[in-house]
């Protein structure tokens, strides 16, 4: 959950905030840039472990993606959603 709590920060959001895209574009910027031990060559993204936990406790809708990975396979339309998405927070 430690990806949940620099979310929150990085964005100056509460957990009811924190919205898939919100998330979703904080996994792929992280693993863009190199943080949270994400690179590109890794295949993973930060928030991976968080996303089905909060997917379970009705965090997100129900119409999202049960895990972070499909979110990302969903194509480009996605993450420019989630930069948009973002581009509204404080």
């Amino acid at each position: 959950m430690r990806d949940v709590c620099c979310a929150l920060t990085v964005f100056g959001i509460d957990l009811d905030g924190l919205a898939p895209e919100v998330l979703l574009h904080y996994g792929v910027e992280c693993r863009k840039h190199g943080l949270s031990g994400e690179t590109l060559r890794s295949g993973t993204f930060a928030g991976t472990p968080a996303w089905p936990v909060l997917h379970d406790l009705g965090q997100f809708p129900a119409s999202a993606p049960r895990t972070l990975r499909a979110a990302v396979t969903r194509g480009q339309s996605g993450t420019r959603a989630a930069a948009a998405a973002t581009s509204r927070l404080p």
